[in-house]
């Protein structure tokens, strides 16, 4: 049996995810992912009393991204699901998923909830492999996500919402922004 540390299992689902996005070569607008997730699912989920309320505000009209739409769900569907399950321990609880272009050439999509948010202690580890702040967590969620947002040439990251809770945020570059750096294909 091979055993492997957190940072090499990430290191190589992260040359994996890349690999994948080589071969696959396939445009997807950010939009259509985020409602194929299944975030319909989620107001279901609002209504049986575990979320709250959830909000969508997802932009109609946001430019292509060139992706993994399976890769891109499982981030989003792992940000709303941790939320969900910050949100336990309070009364109010609200779940807020926006996408949008706040600057040119990049995809925004940031999920809100109103939980008791991150100890500013742990922001620097929160997307480390095995760090965890769940009593039944493996530490990989976000370690994934991570790394399935950085193949895609994008960025995440976390921080405190003005009212409480956190706002995890992500940025993937549209084809358009890759065209015009000289990139075919998604960034390796």
């Amino acid at each position: 049996m091979l055993h492997l540390d957190g940072s090499t299992a990430a290191a190589r689902l992260t040359f994996h995810s890349r690999q994948q996005l080589q071969q696959q070569h396939r445009e997807h607008r950010l939009l259509l992912c985020l409602r194929r997730t299944g975030l319909g699912r989620l107001r279901g989920l609002a209504f049986r009393g575990r979320c709250g309320r959830c909000r969508l505000q997802l932009e109609n009209e946001l430019p292509a991204v060139m992706g993994d739409k399976v890769q891109l769900q499982q981030v989003i569907l792992n940000l709303v699901m941790n939320a969900i399950e910050a949100m336990r321990s309070v009364q109010t609880r609200t779940l807020r998923i926006q996408s949008n272009q706040f600057k040119a050439g990049i995809v925004s999509v940031l999920v809100t909830d109103t939980g008791p948010g991150i100890d500013p202690s742990s922001l620097d580890q929160i997307f480390e492999p095995l760090f965890t702040t769940k009593s039944r967590g493996m530490g990989m969620g976000l370690s994934i996500c991570r790394s399935i947002v950085e193949a895609h040439g994008g960025r995440i990251w976390v921080s405190s919402a003005p009212a409480g809770g956190s706002v995890f945020q992500i940025e993937i570059p549209t084809e358009e922004s890759l065209a015009a750096r000289g990139l075919d294909e998604s960034p390796s």
